[in-house]
């Protein structure tokens, strides 16, 4: 519905010669290719640092994987990601002696 005014409205709009809107599938297509260079960048620093091809893998995979699925995880377990909750269902009594009171 707003994409086919703003579609409607930016074919109205008349830009100086040398500027258009562009096209939004070049800018996602430019989007994505960003965050592929960031990716193999990311890779190989780490390869380099861990001087090995499989581990810096594990750990992208393992990281994007965590950071697409916690949002859901904490959805179906109906859990907050604020501190003070977890630290209050963590909590456990101290195993330690109280301290004397001094006077």
């Amino acid at each position: 519905m707003h994409k086919d005014a703003v579609t409607e409205a930016m074919r109205s709009f008349s830009f100086p010669a040398g500027y258009s809107s562009g096209d939004p599938a070049r800018r996602r297509w430019g989007q994505r290719r960003q965050v592929c260079l960031c990716l193999l960048l990311v890779y190989g620093v780490m390869a380099s640092l861990f001087e090995s091809f499989l581990q810096p893998f594990a750990i992208l995979i393992t990281c994007l994987l965590g950071c697409l699925n916690a949002p859901w995880a904490m959805w179906w377990t109906d859990t907050t990601g604020g501190v003070p909750g977890a630290a209050r269902r963590t909590r456990r009594r101290s195993t330690f002696p109280k301290r004397a009171r001094i006077r």
